[in-house]
């Protein structure tokens, strides 16, 4: 079983993200599971941004599978943006929002 895992603080921007989802595609690393630990990021993607986001895990994509997806968030100026993403980025995985107070394990 092969696992991303992905840690953002403080203040994150719209090329950050990119980047980072640049970086995973590069490595292969797609059909793995991913977790975006958020829980320490201050919320400075605007909303208008996040479905660049979105449409650029779906343009990487494309008809392939992706792993699923877990996303850390700890306030919810960051789950509101979480769940713009999530609207945006349809693809064939599982995605799932947990609060940072709890820790979820999820197999598959």
């Amino acid at each position: 079983m092969r696992l991303v895992v992905a840690i953002a603080k403080g203040d994150t921007c719209t090329a950050d993200v990119l980047l980072c989802l640049d970086e995973i595609s590069q490595a292969g690393a797609r059909p793995y599971r991913k977790i975006f630990d958020l829980s320490g990021v201050i919320a400075t993607l605007s909303t208008e941004d996040v479905p660049l986001v979105g449409m650029r895990v779906v343009a990487l994509t494309g008809d392939k599978p992706t792993g699923p997806l877990a996303i850390v968030v700890a306030s919810n100026a960051v789950a509101e943006l979480t769940e713009v993403f999530e609207a945006t980025a349809v693809t064939k995985r599982q995605a799932m929002l947990a609060p940072a107070a709890r820790v979820v394990r999820r197999t598959q």
